[in-house]
């Protein structure tokens, strides 16, 4: 167990460029094959899309987020590229559409995403930070 959890805390860069790549693909190839109807759980179609937009593309920016080494606007800027990128394509086939409502909602996505896995990232260093601080006042103690 121990070379494998090794092996992926060394790569897990790489592995978060794969998994990222892989997901805009399936994004990419899921505007193609889903230009019908997708009532689901009584949901409406566009409530389908609109869920499927902003949780697809936000965890796109964490993947991204996480293979470029944490730099949030980087990865923000990527994410939406590709996001505005998926949208132009629509242009291009049968039946789907360019949007500007699935535009705003992949921004929300990629933007509430990246937000709350910084802001995660940044409650994680102060509760590191007050666990070292009781320690060394225990220890002084």
């Amino acid at each position: 167990m121990q070379p494998i959890l090794s092996w992926t805390l060394r790569y897990h860069r790489v592995i978060a460029a794969a998994v990222a790549g892989c997901g805009f693909a399936i994004l990419y190839f899921a505007a193609k094959a889903f230009g019908g109807d997708l009532d689901f759980a009584f949901l409406s179609d566009h409530q389908v899309r609109t869920i499927c937009h902003f949780s697809g593309y936000g965890c796109l920016a964490v993947f991204v987020h996480a293979a470029l080494r944490r730099n949030i606007w980087l990865s923000w800027t990527i994410a939406l590229t590709l996001a505005w990128g998926e949208e132009f394509h629509q242009i291009f086939v049968p039946g789907r559409y360019f949007t500007l409502d699935d535009l705003l909602v992949n921004f929300l996505g990629v933007s509430i995403f990246l937000l709350l896995t910084h802001k995660l990232r940044l409650i994680q260093r102060v509760g590191r930070l007050i666990n070292t601080i009781r320690v060394q006042q225990t220890a002084t103690a």
